[in-house]
C-alpha cells in the first residue's frame, strides 16, 4: 500500500512516513485485521510463485505472518516492532507484547517460524529503548536482533541526539553490535560503515528486504538457506542484481 501511494501520488517520502505512521497505528487498533492477514497471505502466495522460502517481517501484527507463513509450510523470522517515538503506546506495554510474542511463536510450526526483537529503526527510537532491546537480547541469547539501519538522512542525526558518534556506534554503545544484528536497508552507509559491520559479521540486507549476502570473518561471501536470514530474491536473481549494481557492496556489506 505504501509502495502504490509512493508511485501514485504526490507525497515525498517524509508524507510516505507520516501516511504509513497513521496506518500502522489503525493496524495496532486492529481495526484492519482483514488486511494485515490479507497481506501475509498475498506476500506467501508470491514467495511460494517465485520459489522464496524465507521471509521476514517487524510490525505490529506479527503474529498474523508467523500463522500465515507457518501454515503454508515456509520458514520466516517475525516479531513486533518496537518505537518509542513513532508509536504511541506505552514502552512497557511493547516490551511485554515482544515477550509474549516470542514466547507463544519462536520455534514453532516444527521449527520454521522463529521470533526477533525489533527496535524498528535508528531514527524512531531513543538510547533508553536502546538499551531495553539490549537487555531483552540478553533475556533471549538465541534470537536475532533485527532493525532498520541508515534508512533516512535522519538516522546519524537521531543517534547524535542519544549522545554516540553514529547509528553504528550507539549500536555498539548499547552492545547489539554483533552477529545476532540483521540491519535493514543500509542505504546511507558509507566505507567506513560497511568495514565497521564487516568486522562485527552483522547481517544486512538490501534495500527492499531481500535475500542477504552476509561476510564472513574471512572475507568469504555466501547466500544463507536458513532461517535466520531474509529473503526475496533468488540467489540468481540477487547476483544478477550484484553485477548490474556495483554499488551492491555498500548495500549488503560484503566485497564487490
Amino acid at each position: 500500500m505504501t509502495a502504490l501511494i509512493g508511485a501514485f501520488s504526490e507525497f515525498g517520502l517524509m508524507g510516505i512516513m507520516g501516511y504509513m505512521t497513521a496506518l500502522v497505528v489503525n493496524l495496532e487498533n486492529r481495526e484492519y485485521d482483514y488486511l494485515a492477514e490479507a497481506g501475509y497471505e498475498l506476500a506467501a502466495l508470491n514467495f511460494l510463485a517465485g520459489g522464496v522460502i524465507t521471509g521476514n517481517s517487524q510490525d505490529v501484527r506479527p503474529d498474523a505472518g508467523a500463522e500465515t507463513f507457518g501454515e503454508v509450510g515456509l520458514r520466516g523470522v517475525f516479531g513486533p516492532m518496537l518505537s518509542d517515538l513513532v508509536w504511541d503506546v506505552p514502552e512497557d506495554e511493547q516490551f511485554d507484547r515482544a515477550r509474549t510474542f516470542i514466547d507463544e511463536y519462536h520455534d514453532t510450526y516444527d521449527g520454521r517460524i522463529r521470533a526477533t526483537i525489533n527496535s524498528h529503526d535508528d531514527w524512531s527510537c531513543t538510547r533508553q529503548l536502546w538499551e531495553r532491546t539490549a537487555d531483552l537480547a540478553e533475556e533471549y541469547p538465541d534470537l536475532l536482533v533485527h532493525t532498520h539501519l541508515l534508512e533516512l538522512e535522519e538516522s546519524n542525526t537521531m543517534a547524535r541526539s542519544n549522545g554516540a558518534k553514529d547509528s553504528i556506534a550507539l549500536l555498539n554503545d548499547v552492545g547489539l553490535l554483533d552477529d545476532r544484528l540483521v540491519a535493514a536497508h543500509f542505504r546511507l552507509a558509507d566505507d567506513e560503515d560497511i568495514h565497521g559491520l564487516e568486522r562485527e559479521w552483522v547481517i544486512t540486507s538490501r534495500p527492499n528486504h531481500c535475500t542477504a549476502r552476509e561476510c564472513s570473518r574471512d572475507g568469504s561471501r555466501r547466500f544463507r538457506d536458513e532461517p535466520r536470514t531474509s529473503s526475496g530474491l533468488s540467489e540468481k536473481r540477487a547476483e544478477r542484481d550484484c553485477e548490474l549494481d556495483r554499488k551492491c557492496s555498500l548495500r549488503c556489506a560484503c566485497p564487490v
